[in-house]
């Protein structure tokens, strides 16, 4: 829905869904295009969005251009997004947005999910790590079990110096798995 002015409903009011209609709070969607009284400065009165005392809203409301102000004893479910949003007294509040957390590359993760780069597909909490200075898994670590160490192997016997190593995701030339060289 779009308000192309203000939004002031007045004491007691409801805004959301009907009681068994099937829709949540975060399917409606209020885009309030109001300014902040006549300038649109933040102080200016009436404010774009005001929700009076004691309403029960169940909606997501936006209003980019000025003030959301829910006032005192209201009780709101949804997303409150604005210039400037203001939150009155004893106010029960539970987000549920309709606005966003987005999933934004395909891989099934959103951010709030775990997803450490949601712009990439391959990297999510359930891809397998491999070697490359990533966290493909988004468990705040790089490269874990896939870099191995190796030891070097100067004779070629197949049994590496336990004293020479080097951490590599592949077994680098001269140097061997094996660290029990004896000669």
């Amino acid at each position: 829905m779009i308000i192309n002015n203000r939004l002031k409903p007045g004491k007691d009011a409801f805004i959301g869904p009907e009681d068994g209609s099937g829709i949540s709070a975060k399917d409606i969607r209020i885009y309030v295009c109001g300014i902040n009284g006549s300038t649109g400065n933040l102080g200016a009165t009436p404010k774009a969005a005001r929700i009076g005392f004691n309403n029960t809203l169940h909606a997501n409301i936006y209003a980019p251009f000025g003030t959301l102000w829910i006032k005192k004893g209201t009780i709101a479910e949804g997303s409150f997004i604005g210039r400037d949003v203001k939150i009155g007294a004893n106010i029960q509040l539970s987000l549920n947005s309709g606005f966003g957390d987005p999933e934004l590359d395909g891989d099934g993760f959103t951010e709030s999910q775990g997803d450490c780069n949601d712009n990439d597909a391959t990297i999510n909490p359930a891809a397998q790590e491999v070697c490359d200075s990533v966290d493909n898994n988004c468990d705040g670590q790089i490269d874990e079990g896939v870099i191995n160490p190796y030891y070097e192997d100067t004779d070629s016997d197949g049994y590496g110096n336990p004293n020479i190593s080097t951490d590599s995701c592949q077994q680098p030339s001269g140097y061997v798995a094996d660290n029990t060289d004896c000669d």
